[in-house]
């Protein structure tokens, strides 16, 4: 990615969820290098949306922050290695079916790996894809239509990453897609973040060590 997230602008977002006293979420949208999106399909004998397709995250745990949540969801899933944060897709701020507050934050990322052979949980599901743009309808498979977060996210984590179809990144200049400019107020914001504060990489940390 041209432009990431900063570490100080994540810890601020966890920082104001928390003290909230909602339950911080992460999740993943990997790309391979044709562009297309990373999804698994959760097994059958899930209790939540069994047979739908999903997101690499999960639940940022007691002491994490949301980059080393981010780094230990893609490990335990994928058996990938962060390598660098990108934009953020989207925030979740809002309630589950249960009435708990949650705070989710999906982001581009890059990783490192091999990506023909994700070491999937197969405990937890069933195969993986990369889809396109082109295929995203398949993401709405086994849902009902009130609940296609993940289509939402994949869709627009690929129209973020792609500046030729949606014109999305013009130099330093955040400029959100022509519809709906509305869910992309907490992406503008984090780029406008990224771009001043700087970026995260395993290169920094390893530089800083």
């Amino acid at each position: 990615m041209d432009r990431q997230i900063s570490s100080h602008y994540l810890a601020e977002l966890q920082a104001k969820a928390e003290s909230a006293g909602k339950q911080c979420l992460v999740g993943a949208i990997i790309l391979n290098e044709q562009g297309q999106a990373f999804v698994q399909k959760r097994s059958l004998t899930r209790r939540l949306w069994p047979g739908c397709w999903d997101l690499v995250g999960g639940h940022v745990e007691p002491g994490e922050t949301l980059e080393e949540a981010l780094r230990r969801e893609i490990r335990d899933e994928t058996g990938w290695k962060l390598a660098r944060i990108g934009p953020i897709v989207d925030v979740y701020d809002g309630k589950t079916g249960n009435g708990d507050e949650i705070y989710e934050v999906d982001f581009l990322v890059e990783i490192d790996g091999d990506l023909e052979h994700p070491q999937l949980e197969w405990s937890k599901n069933s195969e993986f894809r990369w889809i396109s743009r082109a295929e995203i309808e398949i993401l709405k498979e086994n849902r009902q239509e009130a609940d296609l977060f993940v289509y939402e996210i994949v869709k627009k984590g690929l129209e973020l990453a792609d500046p030729v179809s949606s014109s999305i990144l013009q130099g330093n200049r955040f400029v959100p897609p022509h519809h709906k400019p509305e869910d992309w107020q907490e992406t503008r914001e984090a780029f406008e973040k990224g771009v001043a504060e700087g970026v995260i990489s395993e290169d920094q940390k390893t530089a800083d060590a």
